[in-house]
């Protein structure tokens, strides 16, 4: 579970790492639901050199 600043958004962040050829890359997905029912999906990619 986590809290935002903007309203009372909570939602389960998805970790997943993968190995794409021969860099880590780490794939963050979080899902949230607001009060209204709306589902909200935020997703950053970070790959190491």
């Amino acid at each position: 579970m986590m809290e935002t600043g903007t309203g009372n958004v909570k939602g389960k962040v998805i970790l997943v790492s993968s190995l794409f050829l021969s860099n880590f890359a780490l794939l963050i997905v979080a899902f949230a639901e607001d009060k209204l029912g709306r589902v909200l999906v935020s997703f950053s990619l970070i790959q190491a050199p």
